[in-house]
């Protein structure tokens, strides 16, 4: 996996596919970061164990692939309802937060897997 953002987010995710172990811990509190490590979890890029917890003491711990095989309906869709509810790089839209694009994706009704496909082709009906 090669990257050509220099963001600490990807970085990080880029890190733990290059080093293949089979398991890792990491401390952060950023929502980028759990969204990036269940994509690549995902995908297989990252084949070990992943557990990430926040920095903050008290707070528990988050099971990376367990998250994954939960959600694996979404896990498609991720990335794009991450960018378009808002993230580090995309500004949000008024009014559709996470919860709202999780709702959506799980209704089986909409699909963003086409985000980002420049040859993806959309006709509305009128």
């Amino acid at each position: 996996m090669s990257i050509t953002h220099e963001e600490a987010d990807t970085m990080i995710i880029r890190q733990i596919a290059y080093v293949g172990a089979s398991e890792v811990l990491v401390v952060a509190d950023d929502t980028d970061v759990f969204v990036l490590l269940c994509h690549f979890v995902f995908e297989g890029d990252i084949t070990g164990h992943v557990m990430m917890v926040s920095p903050v003491k008290g707070r528990s711990f988050i099971d990376i692939n367990a998250s994954v095989e939960k959600n694996c309906d979404v896990m498609g869709n991720l990335l794009a309802a991450h960018g378009v509810t808002g993230c580090d790089t995309v500004a949000t839209y008024y009014g559709i937060g996470k919860g709202v694009a999780l709702k959506v994706l799980r209704s089986n009704v909409h699909s963003l897997s086409n985000v980002g496909d420049i040859n993806y082709s959309v006709e509305y009906a009128v």
